[in-house]
């Protein structure tokens, strides 16, 4: 790993650290201010939000890839015109979404149940935070540039100013005011703003040559963005499925209460996904570097070296959650059933194991553009995990339970057999290549678990400062025990003599 790449992983880290610490803030406040049920409807509107997603994508998920790899190409005009065409597609997007958002922001009681003396701030919620992704929306062909000059450190400084912003308009508004939920909505639009804004002008330093000339403009490349990253719409599609519906399942067939306690634990599985995006987006210039010069032993170890990276941070916040998640709990909401909560949460995040560790896996479908398979498996999951839960809520007793088993284990059993058996048909290599890495990852989580259990057993600790120096207790040990596990003889004496020399 070079200096950059480090200083993008830390840097972005403590941008994640700061936008953890918003949504622990907004959870907590809104949650013992408002009511667990209504932030319940937070989380339903970030769902609603994701749905917008899976139009976007199609466009969005392939623009870094053809501006960075034909930049690299020296191939200068093709990426302008790439640049110049996503841009002009993006804002007839986003029109064209801001009327649908405006629709269902209207019709929204028509579709999901809300009580009374909320909707007025419900709606409002749900106009802001859509005017906030179309925002996100415009920034994606701005940030082209962090790509093609590997400075996702400056990406992650603005994330920094972003939820820094986020968290003081949150604090004065809830302060100055009586609290509402749409003021989280407007929280999110001056984020969004900031990084659209700091995107742009980023871009412009940082690929000064980069232009936005009307005569570059290219449907043909508006219609090859579209054509494969309709593939990245349809998956997104089976994730929605997947993970997506929970909130709508809950809201129709369970609780209020039961609701927003199953928001409370996917805003924890929120911070585990953005940690996947925190260790992985750092490593994808080198790998866009190293896949452009050809799939070879080269890229292959970089890949791995990626899985194991990506690997390590997973196990590590697994673990730790699954020790110490309890007492996190018991003191940041004190009030709620938090014993309930730690167990939904175990479930919920219990996908990440395997999905932060396998997000380099992930990203071979896209520079191998090789994602239709994938897109058919994930749909067949997501239809499988929608029946699983509506059969489990209806027809078991688990009740709030039955919402994220179904996901976990679907998801485990793409993620274990399907993903890197295809990751390796793409790459034309063997298929069981990743599977000894794999075994190894899970080994050293289950020791991890099992380790810091004893751990917190041990210390015992019964207060913020207990759990804090626990858990760095655990850091060390945790990263001693996935090291000496996951990494070869070649490795360790090169990350040993790198050490030593310091």
């Amino acid at each position: 790993m070079n200096k950059r790449t480090l200083k993008s992983i830390i840097i972005m880290g403590i941008s994640s650290v700061v936008g953890y610490l918003v949504t622990l803030f907004l959870t907590s406040y809104v949650t013992e201010n408002i009511g667990i049920e209504a932030y319940g409807f937070v989380s339903i509107s970030k769902t609603f939000v994701s749905y917008g997603e899976i139009v976007t994508i199609a466009l969005t998920s392939f623009v870094v890839r053809y501006i960075t790899i034909n930049y690299h190409k020296h191939d200068i005009e093709a990426a302008e015109s790439y640049y110049v065409s996503s841009i002009n597609a993006s804002i007839v997007l986003c029109i064209l979404l801001s009327v649908v958002f405006s629709i269902l922001t209207i019709k929204i009681d028509c579709i999901i149940k809300i009580p009374l003396e909320l909707l007025h701030s419900v709606r409002l919620l749900f106009a802001t935070m859509f005017v906030a992704f179309v925002a996100t929306t415009m920034s994606t062909p701005f940030s082209t540039g962090f790509y093609i000059k590997d400075r996702l450190d400056i990406s992650g400084i603005i994330k920094i100013i972003s939820y820094t912003a986020n968290m003081c308009v949150l604090i004065v508004l809830f302060s100055i005011f009586n609290p509402s939920l749409w003021f989280v909505g407007v929280g999110s639009i001056v984020a969004a703003l900031i990084i659209l804004l700091g995107s742009y002008f980023s871009n412009k330093k940082l690929v000064p040559d980069f232009r936005y000339n009307m005569r570059l403009h290219s449907n043909q490349k508006v219609k090859m963005l579209l054509t494969n990253g309709l593939w990245n719409s349809i998956n997104q599609l089976g994730n929605t499925l997947n993970s997506g519906l929970d909130l709508l399942f809950s809201n129709a067939m369970l609780t209020d209460i039961q609701t927003g306690q199953i928001a409370v634990s996917k805003s924890i599985g929120t911070i585990f996904s953005s940690l996947a995006g925190i260790i992985f987006q750092p490593l994808q210039p080198e790998l866009l570097r190293t896949y452009s010069e050809g799939i070879n032993g080269k890229f292959l170890n970089q890949l791995k070296k990626s899985m194991k990276l990506c690997g390590f941070f997973g196990s590590l916040a697994f673990s730790g959650f699954f020790a110490l998640g309890f007492l996190f709990y018991k003191l940041w909401l004190p009030s709620q059933d938090y014993k309930l909560l730690h167990i939904l949460t175990i479930i919920t995040v219990f996908t990440y194991i395997m999905d932060i560790f396998l997000q380099p896996i992930y990203y071979v479908n896209t520079l191998t553009v090789k994602n239709k398979i994938p897109c058919f498996i994930t749909i067949i999951g997501g239809l499988l995990n929608v029946v699983g839960m509506f059969i489990l809520i209806k027809y078991t007793n688990l009740g709030v339970y039955a919402v994220p088993i179904t996901t976990a284990v679907i998801m485990f059993l793409i993620n274990f057999c399907f993903n890197p058996v295809y990751a390796c048909w793409c790459l034309g290599i063997k298929r069981s290549y990743f599977y000894p890495l794999i075994f190894k990852h899970l080994f050293a989580t289950v020791l991890m678990c099992f380790i810091f259990k004893v751990i917190s057993i041990l210390f015992n600790p019964d207060n913020w400062i207990g759990l804090v120096i626990c858990a760095i207790v655990m850091v060390i040990l945790g990263t001693i025990v996935y090291f000496v596990i996951t990494f070869n003889n070649e490795e360790k004496n090169v990350i040993i003599k790198k050490f030593v020399k310091k």
